[in-house]
């Protein structure tokens, strides 16, 4: 019979709103990360020594990403994290709307700023990954369903406020225009769960009004 023993417990300042550990082949095997409704991941090494740092830190300040004017009033606090299937990619909710998705080799900008109209809701966003890491799905409070095609948005337009101009893409923080299909849902409600099928044919939706909405998705070369 299997037993679970106490290895270690970690006191947090505030509530701890998710928890998530890479794939094993992600560089960050061995590590788990969770947030506490902050613009900061947390990553806890399960393998230090008494010489490294147990808990690490990531700040996702809003200030240092490009967002919709109409979110200045709120920050990207972390509500729910997840690694994409390759373990290179991890992606941030907040409770702006916004998707921040990172490269996990190197944090020092976000890959991606994925975003959904900022409607005051209490849901935020909830995200799903395709199985080969390709795409990623997001539905929010502005009642809609995105397929973002993050394998090949490095390629994308850059996109951003007329007010703001940049040289080079690799100088900028902000958004990518990787999204390749919408779906609207004003009569059914938030969003406030979903999934992606295996094949990414095929998208399932829980709203907030008590609906199960299942839409299929175009194919994508």
């Amino acid at each position: 019979r299997a037993e679970a023993r106490l290895i270690d417990s970690v006191p947090t300042d505030l509530p701890v709103q998710c928890v998530t550990c890479p794939p094993a082949c992600s560089p960050l095997s061995g590590k788990f990360v969770f947030t506490c409704s902050e613009e900061k991941l947390y990553f806890y090494d399960t393998l230090y020594q008494s010489s490294s740092k147990k808990i690490t830190t990531v700040a996702v300040s809003s200030q240092n990403i490009i967002r919709l004017p109409n979110k200045s009033v709120v920050g990207h606090n972390i509500h729910d994290t997840s690694f994409s299937p390759n373990g290179i990619l991890l992606q941030s909710c907040g409770e702006d709307n916004t998707v921040v998705v990172h490269d996990v080799r190197r944090f020092d900008r976000p890959l991606f700023v994925l975003e959904h109209e900022y409607m005051s809701g209490v849901h935020g966003v909830a995200c799903q990954w395709s199985s080969d890491s390709r795409f990623l799905v997001s539905g929010a409070d502005d009642c809609t369903i995105r397929l973002w095609d993050v394998g090949r948005g490095n390629g994308g337009k850059a996109r951003h406020s007329a007010s703001t101009s940049y040289t080079n893409l690799e100088e900028r923080l902000g958004f990518m225009d990787t999204e390749v299909n919408l779906i609207k849902h004003n009569q059914s409600g938030a969003i406030c769960a979903l999934s992606l099928s295996t094949l990414s044919d095929m998208v399932v939706a829980g709203t907030n009004t008590g609906r199960i909405v299942v839409h299929g998705m175009q194919s994508f070369e």
